[in-house]
């Protein structure tokens, strides 16, 4: 209850504070516009007795309207003056009930302040905006840029919810293992930043190019296993420290490029028409590579 006294005070005072700063704005402006108007008046009428004067003065008599002129002229110059005066005295009052109404505000918060303290409330701390290093804010641009479909597959897997906080980001630089287990992945360019994977899982997803793979040179496991959209591995060759690695179920028909992968220990091509011609070239270029080919 004393929070929420608080808070409402609070926001009266500011609201207070902001209708009072309003008006005295207001009253300004009307000042001014008043002030104008009343200088214009005074020339208007001015000029209108000097016309006058003009008519009914004769020839011989130019000193006295002369003299006559310089008078009306100091009179009206002296009513702007205390017209300008009167303005500047209100300016002031107008200043003066600002400050004693933001004074009676703050003695108010004040009290209730010293109340809640005498009561053992804190008020809550104001949470303090983190600074977002450079490689977060590399990885920030990089995941802003993804669409939904793979910020949610990715979240999911890295086990966060929403976006990522700047512990996160950073940690994507150094990721070394990541599980995209039938995610709906239909576009692999969004992982080519993945540069430090080792283990990649992509196991029944739906996209069909693999060149975005080609930069991911440290990869030593690789799943992309009833992928039927893959019809081509040829960028696989530039992933030579490959050591295990599943193709199967693909609708791929050429394993030559994977006859220079000489550091793969086990290949699966399960659900493949590979030709048993093309089969026994492979397991000749890697002898040391266990395939298997049955279910």
């Amino acid at each position: 209850m004393a929070k929420q006294r608080w808070e409402k005070k609070t926001h009266e005072y500011e609201e207070t504070l902001t209708l009072e700063q309003r008006g005295a704005t207001m009253r300004r402006e009307t000042t001014r516009v008043w002030s104008a108007a009343t200088d214009k008046a005074a020339a208007k009428i001015f000029a209108m007795e000097l016309a006058e004067m003009g008519k009914h003065t004769p020839v011989g008599r130019t000193g006295r309207t002369s003299a006559r002129f310089k008078m009306k002229r100091m009179r009206w110059s002296e009513d702007v003056h205390i017209e300008r005066a009167a303005n500047v005295v209100r300016f002031s009052e107008v200043h003066i009930r600002d400050a004693r109404t933001n004074v009676g505000c703050a003695g108010e918060i004040a009290s209730e302040m010293k109340t809640l303290r005498e009561r053992g409330f804190k008020p809550p701390k104001q949470p303090v905006a983190t600074k977002l290093s450079q490689t977060a804010q590399r990885w920030q641009k990089w995941w802003l840029g993804l669409d939904e479909a793979t910020r949610e597959a990715l979240s999911t897997a890295l086990g966060f919810a929403g976006d990522p906080g700047s512990k996160q980001l950073e940690a994507f630089a150094k990721l070394e293992k990541l599980d995209l287990y039938e995610a709906g992945i239909a576009d692999l360019k969004p992982l080519a930043a993945l540069t430090s994977l080792h283990h990649l899982d992509l196991y029944g997803n739906v996209f069909s190019d693999l060149t975005p793979l080609t930069k991911l040179t440290k990869l030593t496991h690789l799943r992309i296993g009833n992928c039927a959209e893959v019809t081509s591995i040829a960028p696989l060759a530039k992933l030579t420290n490959l050591r295990d690695l599943d193709v199967s179920s693909t609708s791929i028909t050429n394993l030559a490029p994977l006859a220079k992968l000489d550091k793969l220990r086990s290949l699966l091509l399960e659900g493949l028409s590979q030709s048993e011609r093309q089969l026994r070239a492979l397991e000749k270029r890697l002898p040391r590579c266990r395939i298997s080919t049955a279910d």
